[in-house]
């Protein structure tokens, strides 16, 4: 599968001036870390990469959900926050989900807690970029609740599908229901967001962050990014630099990253911070129900049939991991712990 990969890669890129000097051999596939792409580097000296979606995440047609993947690093690496995208490549039979050449970004993974200054720059340049006036392709979340909660209660149906016991199940689905409830601050923020925000998805390259995942980018409210680079479900979701932030961790990591936002962005922030976190608290476990579900059902975009077999056993252990009882109540705790400034 992957040589079939590689192969229509080449085919399309042969010939032109991003191969010269180059054979079919000099492209080699990077170790996967995730489960919706490939990567696949174009020479050691190059500086380019191809990106290629396994699958369609937010189930778009293929098309679109290229062209909005090349919206994202098109409107994140204007504010030099990510990676810069030369070309696209077309869905085609060969490249089902199409494929983007961005730049190879040589960096290091991030470590906690010691990048998280690095991560609240990168993100503030994300966050202070001007909206343009048209926001299409990407996402319009001007109201950043409805649009979450959909999409909690959809991955919340899975959760029937689990054996999972009856106190983790009930907490679960209490929470949902009290965070539909919740009285949510009046402000309205709206900034570009990268949304997939948790720390495996940055690298450290010199004395900046850099985040190299961006397929997932909106315009919408910006504390959904900083919950989602710091709260545990993140912070411990990679195989290799996992850390357990402290609150006072959590809380410095917010106010480094405010405090590089125009003013007038920072005050209508702060009410959200806490809310937030939850709702990105609970995106995450449920979509944990969504993923144990689906995973061996093989039309499934999480499919086990479609990745390595270690990553397949790292995501597995870490999704049941976060559902069991005493994650559910590290949450809980963690929550009731964390006091940011109004």
């Amino acid at each position: 599968m992957h040589q079939a990969t590689i192969d229509a890669i080449w085919n399309h890129l042969k010939g032109t001036d991003l191969t010269l000097g180059l054979s079919k051999a000099d492209l080699s596939l990077l170790p996967s870390t995730g489960l919706a792409h490939d990567h696949i580097r174009i020479g050691q000296e190059t500086g380019w990469l191809a990106r290629v979606p396994k699958q369609s995440q937010w189930e778009r047609p293929a098309q679109d959900n290229l062209t909005y993947q090349a919206a994202c690093f098109q409107r994140v690496g204007d504010t030099r926050a990510g990676p810069f995208m030369r070309q696209v490549i077309p869905v085609s039979d060969a490249l089902p989900f199409g494929a983007l050449i961005v730049a190879y970004v040589e960096g290091r993974p991030s470590v906690l807690p010691d990048d998280l200054p690095l991560i609240a720059e990168c993100l503030a340049k994300i966050h202070a970029a001007p909206l343009p006036q048209d926001l299409a392709p990407l996402e319009d979340h001007k109201d950043p609740v409805i649009p979450a909660l959909a999409e909690i209660r959809t991955q919340l149906s899975y959760l029937d599908k689990l054996d999972l016991p009856q106190e983790q199940a009930d907490w679960i689905r209490s929470k949902v229901h009290w965070l539909a409830t919740l009285s949510w601050p009046e402000t309205s923020i709206q900034t570009l967001c990268g949304t997939d925000t948790h720390p495996g998805n940055f690298l450290i390259r010199g004395d900046m962050a850099v985040m190299v995942d961006l397929e997932k980018c909106l315009y919408g409210n910006p504390a959904i990014d900083l919950a989602h680079t710091s709260v545990y479900t993140s912070t411990t979701w990679e195989q290799s630099g996992t850390a357990i932030l402290t609150p006072d961790q959590v809380v410095d990591f917010y106010e480094t990253h405010l405090e590089l936002l125009p003013p007038e962005l920072e005050t209508a922030l702060r009410p959200w911070l806490w809310p937030m976190r939850w709702l990105l608290y609970l995106r995450a476990i449920t979509w944990c129900c969504k993923y144990l579900a689906e995973q061996n059902r093989q039309g499934s975009g999480w499919s086990n049939a479609k990745n390595q077999a270690s990553t397949v056993d790292h995501l597995t252990g870490r999704t049941i991991h976060y559902l069991n009882a005493e994650t559910l109540s590290f949450i809980e705790t963690e929550m009731a712990q964390l006091r940011f400034e109004s």
